[in-house]
């Protein structure tokens, strides 16, 4: 199981990354975004908070996902492999799009340990996530925290992005 320092700097490396599609999605101030995020008369700045990099939620995630347009991997993909589309396909109702974000990764969780011949017990010992969530995460019925995401990722020895990639 990673230690407290490996996830910080994972959630390091996810906040710049939103900073950068922050950019490429065409929002020259924080401030824009947080309008889109809370509202016009937010006093605090959300995404301050994300991209000096903070434990987040995966609904954050997509709800960023939204604003900019893109796809939830794009968040994850730290080495910046992949070419960030942006597109008015990516931005629909929120709840309706974090329900499908949850079903692909808990398909795509289920798919990395089968692949590696684990039960879910093999993957709570691997992980330190006890099975029960583990379940809840693979059935999509739960909403999932960054550190988790991370956490399950290392224990499956993949990168965060594929357990978002269709």
């Amino acid at each position: 199981m990673p230690d407290s320092h490996y996830l910080k700097e994972k959630q390091v490396l996810l906040g710049r990354r939103i900073g950068i599609l922050r950019v490429k999605a065409g929002f020259k101030t924080k401030r824009e975004v947080d309008v889109l995020f809370s509202g016009p008369d937010t006093k605090s700045s959300v995404i301050s908070r994300l991209e000096k990099g903070v434990s987040v939620e995966l609904r954050t995630i997509v709800r960023l996902a939204n604003i900019f347009k893109m796809p939830v991997y794009c968040f994850f993909d730290f080495e910046g492999k992949f070419r960030v589309s942006i597109s008015e396909k990516y931005s629909y109702d929120l709840e309706q799009r974090l329900a499908s974000v949850k079903k692909m990764l808990g398909k795509n969780i289920v798919k990395a340990r089968t692949e590696k011949g684990w039960s879910q017990l093999d993957l709570e010992v691997a992980s330190g996530v006890d099975k029960a969530t583990i379940g809840y995460f693979e059935r999509g019925s739960e909403n999932i925290k960054f550190n988790s995401i991370v956490i399950i990722a290392e224990a499956l020895g993949i990168n965060i992005w594929q357990l978002f990639k269709a």
